[in-house]
């Protein structure tokens, strides 16, 4: 039981990570393109 138990909590921290890490990914997208267009806003 406590076998099962560990394995689940191990899954739940995995889980986490791989959703910490696409928030980020999806915040640096999103700061990537903003400064995409105030870069071609100054070559304007």
């Amino acid at each position: 039981m406590s076998l099962i138990f560990s394995n689940l909590v191990v899954v739940k921290i995995v889980i986490t990570k791989i959703i910490a890490m696409h928030n980020f990914v999806t915040k640096f997208r999103i700061i990537l393109e903003i400064t995409k267009q105030i870069a071609g806003n100054l070559e304007k």
